[in-house]
């Protein structure tokens, strides 16, 4: 997640405030969590080493992100 954060902050640069750290690490959550997820779901119980864990959950992490931001952005509508 320190990877994506590190993205984050150099595409839309730092946050103005405390609270927008804070929307930025909860807009953050769950799409980590849901690609730890189905990266685990996916590789069953085998060992994965760290190095290859991260390149595999990207495109989940990705098109969760896109997803969850599609689903806040209709919710404001």
């Amino acid at each position: 997640m320190g990877v994506v954060l590190v993205a984050v902050v150099a595409i839309g640069g730092p946050p103005a405030s405390g609270y927008g750290v804070g929307v930025m690490l909860g807009r953050l959550v769950l799409p980590c969590l849901v690609s730890a997820w189905l990266v685990r779901r996916f590789f069953g119980h085998r060992w994965l080493p760290f190095g290859w864990s991260v390149p595999a959950s990207l495109p989940t992490f990705f098109v969760g992100f896109v997803v969850f931001g599609a689903i806040l952005l209709a919710g404001q509508a």
